[in-house]
């Protein structure tokens, strides 16, 4: 669910920055680069196992928590 909204900001973002620039980028393109984004981050599967390895790298943990269904599409 989470990474439905992520690719849906993503896709919010890519799509302000081609409007501004009057640049043609296909719905496949834009996509491919919302997947790699996608890829890059390393997921955990729950709050607790995000703060462990916060704790071990000394990071912060970004917790999006979203209520509702997105499997329907967005």
């Amino acid at each position: 669910m989470i990474r439905y909204l992520l690719l849906g900001v993503l896709l919010l973002s890519f799509s302000a920055r081609v409007a501004a620039a009057e640049i043609s980028i296909t719905g496949v393109t834009v996509a491919k680069r919302a997947a790699k984004v996608m890829e890059a981050i390393d997921w955990a599967a729950d709050l607790k196992t995000a703060q462990e390895k916060a704790k071990e790298e000394k990071k912060l943990v970004f917790w999006l928590q979203l209520v509702g269904n997105l499997d329907g599409g967005l």
